[in-house]
């Protein structure tokens, strides 16, 4: 099906191969039609004959098709473009209408030449004759421009979210690189004995981001795993005083999900008024054929009364664009603050999931 695919997408960028597919298909069709007819009852004469008007046919379509809509119709001069297509109709339609009595008809069909017949009614109803072919010739061209130009403007859409999803990683990465590093440059300032394994920590979490982000999907598992990493990341430097806990329900680890989804929502969570004090996060991940569920609750002992919430507030809205921009509509992210404790709780359809990893 790919190699189909292929072959097609090569058949229409090559211009002059579907020119001749057309006008080949058209000579064939209209042979087989009147050929096939009671009174004829054979091929020959009507594919001379068609072969023979075949070059004025073609003239009149790219006539209008390449001149007069291009420059013309799609410039709104609507009245200069209904005369002069009445005008090369009628036109090419005469030199038809010779070419049928003074040669086609007595060279294909063994009659005599009539020039009675060559009046203006034969013009013109040999103008609705060629009428068909040009009007057929436009309408696939124009519904390939169409589709062509809704195929670029998707890749470009799909590159402009790319470029966006880029920018937002860029932005996300130097922020939790430069809190881990002002963490550990406190903690090396004082008698530490898993300095050397919050270093490791960072190192993993920075592998992850490095070289994992890039791929269009991960198992929630591998993204939970560097949550958890964090986390305990997080409870070493508080000293213990920050205890968390992870409850993973139903198919959820075996979900793919885009790439650094959850670990940012962790973050502005953890983040929340800073980790001094008691605190206690917990984190609920569900799946099942609806999609996926996280719930995410940090309780805190007080409120530290001089804290900044920008640190948290920006990383939630960081992520929260990047859901936008990758889920759409197909996601729900609900951010709520009670009392001491903060909410999060973000949903994801399963039409932008698969528990097929």
């Amino acid at each position: 099906m790919k190699k189909t695919n292929e072959d097609i997408s090569l058949f229409l960028k090559i211009r002059w191969l579907r020119h001749v597919a057309f006008w080949a298909t058209y000579l064939l069709s209209m042979t087989y039609i009147h050929g096939s007819g009671v009174e004829h009852g054979h091929y020959l004469p009507w594919l001379l004959n068609y072969l023979a008007e075949l070059p004025i046919l073609i003239a009149l379509t790219y006539t209008i098709a390449y001149l007069m809509i291009e420059d013309l119709l799609l410039s709104r001069k609507y009245l200069q473009f209904a005369a002069y297509s009445v005008m090369s109709m009628l036109t090419f339609s005469y030199l038809n209408v010779v070419l049928d009595v003074f040669v086609i008809l007595p060279h294909f069909f063994g009659r005599e030449p009539q020039p009675e017949n060559l009046n203006f009614m034969a013009v013109l109803r040999n103008a609705f004759g060629l009428l068909f072919p040009v009007v057929i010739f436009v309408f696939i061209s124009n519904a390939r421009n169409l589709y062509e130009a809704k195929r670029s403007k998707a890749k470009l859409g799909i590159e402009n979210t790319q470029a966006r999803l880029e920018l937002l990683r860029n932005q996300v990465h130097p922020i939790f690189l430069r809190n881990a590093l002002q963490d550990l440059y406190i903690l090396s300032r004082k008698p530490v004995n898993n300095l050397a394994e919050m270093v490791l920590k960072i190192s993993e979490i920075l592998n992850y981001m490095i070289f994992e982000c890039d791929k269009p999907n991960v198992r929630v598992e591998n993204e939970l795993a560097i949550v958890q990493q964090y986390l305990d990341f997080v409870e070493i430097t508080t000293e213990k005083s920050f205890k968390s806990h992870i409850h993973i329900m139903g198919n959820a680890r075996n979900f793919l999900i885009s790439p650094y989804i959850l670990f940012p929502l962790v973050r502005s969570a953890c983040e929340y008024h800073g980790t001094e004090g008691k605190q206690n996060l917990q984190m609920a991940v569900n799946s099942d054929e609806k999609g996926l569920d996280l719930y995410l609750e940090k309780e805190i002992s007080e409120k530290s009364g001089g804290y900044s919430d920008t640190a948290w507030r920006n990383e939630v809205q960081l992520a929260g664009r990047r859901l936008d921009l990758i889920y759409g509509f197909r996601h729900s992210l609900n951010i709520r603050e009670v009392e001491n404790s903060i909410r999060i709780e973000l949903k994801i359809e399963s039409e932008n999931l698969t528990n097929q990893a």
